[in-house]
């Protein structure tokens, strides 16, 4: 530290509500001061965050079936990203005033549903390239049909799926709340 200036305005100030005590006078100092470097960092930026987290999932659902061996170094690569955000975010940026998940939430689910039927008519597209021996005679217009035809059908069945695991579970979920008022604890979730 550096030696107390009297004159010093932000020392006055912090003697006023310390009481006039060394120690106190330091720690409120101290604390004072890591409050202004925090103060002049760049400020966390959650959506930031997230839409590069979408990217590199993207990024990876995507060249997954070009070049299956690259997944391995992503995602060591992802794993320690993820882990060395909590430091960006404790030491190198400014933490950001809370606010509201719900915003994050929508978009993630909404991106999710999205990438997935996108990734499904993508990987279905190239198994259908890929394994035609016929890919030449068809013609473009048959190809694009089928493609489309069959990007369709597995999106389908993925949606039934996941309607039916969501809807078994929110019945789960009220069969255990009926068992709990029943007090029959056997039944919880």
């Amino acid at each position: 530290l550096r030696p107390v200036d009297p004159a010093d305005p932000l020392h006055r100030l912090i003697g006023f509500f310390t009481g006039g005590r060394e120690e106190a006078k330091q720690k409120a100092k101290l604390r004072l001061r890591s409050s202004l470097l925090q103060v002049a960092r760049k400020e966390f930026e959650p959506f930031a965050e997230l839409l590069e987290l979408k990217m590199n999932f993207l990024f990876v659902l995507f060249f997954a079936p070009i070049m299956p061996f690259g997944l391995l170094p992503t995602l060591i690569a992802r794993i320690l990203e993820v882990r060395f955000k909590s430091t960006k975010l404790f030491f190198v940026r400014r933490r950001c005033w809370p606010s509201p998940a719900e915003i994050l939430h929508t978009t993630q689910r909404t991106f999710s549903e999205c990438a997935v039927a996108l990734a499904v008519a993508w990987h279905v597209g190239l198994v259908l390239v890929t394994y035609n021996r016929d890919v030449a005679s068809l013609g473009a217009g048959r190809i694009i049909g089928i493609w489309l035809g069959a990007a369709a059908g597995a999106n389908l069945l993925l949606a039934a799926l996941s309607f039916l695991l969501r809807r078994g579970w929110h019945l789960a979920v009220r069969r255990s709340q009926a068992a709990k008022v029943l007090g029959r604890p056997e039944f919880t979730v």
